[in-house]
């Protein structure tokens, strides 16, 4: 029963500290110092955190001192009677043991992170600690007086429901992993967005992200930009990997899903609530040139890698789906048609182990005349190989045999279908998928519906 009450206790201070941290938030309420700690402008999260931790501890040392007192009384007032010596001692024991746990709490956070306890009121300055930081932003408000109270943090986040006045302003001093910043006219990014910030590649050459984009510098955030009103904003991080887009030319219709950040296989985008939403794509590698990297995203139509499907391979990525041409003499992918994707890098030098061979039979090959063909991981650094090239004119895939960590696509140019196959998605539990006859990219009732293009690459987010 006690530790039923404990967990309601804990539970009920940590909603106490969510709710008045979004009060404050929302209405800029004022509270007292506590031990030196206060709520001001621009504090987040973790501020509310240390402060209310400063409050309950400072909290339970009142108590547990009322306490001892208490005890002290019912000591002088027993009168010999065990009774109430018991009692009292029980008090002083209770408050003892609190005041134990106030102490041990104090040194545990300090172990942990002595920025909830360390020295009351050290605020950063941007201005001294530029140079040594990654992230610097201070949060200003101009006085009646004329005056400017200014408060430098460390970190900072996309903000929802921000609250600005119109003598609050916000200046992102330096950020040097920001790839775009919006600015939304209402909250949860609503509204037609601004933007304001897009990194450019400042050198190809650095594999460091921050060298490789131009960093924000001395970026302001106010209540009204270009006389529309600012009601939310949204830092877009920095990332190796892909970025899709509700709007053609990199742009932002719903700032809720979009820029969407992918670096890894999804199977369906309705779980980012963004099936059939993307219209352009970008995606950032400073990779590319230090490490000779190859990244590569397969866009299909359909989930689970089925579907219409075209390699993207363009450095900058793809302004507009509906127009760009990505593959094949006549091939369109299409906006509002991205449904999943798979993502994978192939690295220079890599070690990469595995292969997919290929029978013109079922059953991945039965005699020792079958000739089979085979395609190994990493030796190709092209995303599609013509099966002719490879098996020669007339090869009919029926049957193909993974080996390794490797992943296949097939598709049939003369319907641009496509279906994917690693280990994991063998039926079988095996390494051969025995028959493709019955696949999207076989039809043996429609003349030239055969796979005649292959994608083979390894397994592998690297």
């Amino acid at each position: 029963m006690k530790k039923k009450y404990i967990n309601l206790i804990l539970a009920l201070v940590f909603t106490g500290i969510l709710f008045f941290s979004t009060v404050s938030a929302a209405f800029e309420s004022q509270y007292p110092k506590v031990f030196n700690y206060e709520i001001k402008f621009g504090s987040n999260f973790p501020d509310y955190v240390v402060y209310f931790y400063a409050f309950f501890v400072a909290l339970g040392g009142v108590i547990a001192f009322l306490v001892l007192i208490s005890a002290g009384i019912d000591f002088i007032t027993s009168s010999g009677s065990p009774s109430k010596i018991s009692g009292a001692k029980n008090k002083f024991f209770g408050a003892f043991f609190g005041l134990t746990i106030l102490l041990f709490s104090y040194f545990i956070l300090n172990t942990i992170n002595d920025r909830i306890t360390g020295p009351a009121g050290s605020d950063v300055s941007c201005d001294k600690n530029m140079d040594t930081l990654a992230v610097c932003v201070d949060y200003i408000e101009e006085l009646s007086d004329g005056t400017k109270k200014v408060d430098s943090v460390t970190a900072i986040s996309s903000n929802p429901n921000l609250n600005l006045k119109p003598n609050q302003s916000i200046k992102i001093r330096k950020y040097a992993n920001a790839k775009e910043v919006w600015l939304f006219p209402e909250p949860d990014y609503k509204g037609v967005p601004m933007k304001i910030f897009k990194a450019e590649i400042a050198d190809e050459s650095q594999s460091d992200m921050v060298k490789y984009l131009t960093q924000i510098k001395d970026l302001e955030i106010t209540s009204t930009h270009m006389g529309v009103p600012v009601k939310s904003f949204k830092i877009v991080a920095a990332q190796e990997g892909f970025y899709l887009y509700d709007k053609i030319d990199f742009g932002v219709t719903d700032g809720t899903v979009a820029p969407l950040f992918l670096n890894k296989n999804v199977a369906d985008l309705s779980v980012f609530n963004f099936d059939k939403k993307a219209q352009s794509i970008n995606k950032l590698y400073p990779r590319w040139g230090s490490e000779s990297i190859m990244p590569l995203m397969i866009a299909f139509s359909e989930t689970n890698y089925r579907g219409i499907c075209v390699p993207i391979t363009e450095f900058s990525g793809c302004g507009d789906l509906s127009k760009k041409k990505l593959s094949g003499p006549n091939l369109y992918f299409g906006n509002n048609n991205l449904s999943s994707l798979i993502v994978f890098n192939y690295i220079e030098n890599n070690n990469y182990k595995g292969k997919v061979i290929f029978y013109d039979v079922l059953n991945c090959g039965r005699y020792e005349n079958d000739h089979p063909c085979e395609i190994e991981i990493g030796k190709n650094r092209n995303p599609e190989t013509v099966v002719k090239n490879i098996c020669g004119n007339g090869f009919d895939i029926k049957s193909f045999k993974i080996d390794g960590q490797a992943g296949v696509v097939l598709r049939a140019s003369s319907s641009y279908r496509c279906q994917y196959w690693d280990l994991n998605s063998i039926k079988s539990g095996g390494s051969c998928v025995s028959d493709i006859t019955q696949s999207d990219v076989y039809n043996p009732d429609v003349e030239g519906v055969r796979p005649d293009l292959i994608m083979v690459f390894p397994v592998t987010n690297e």
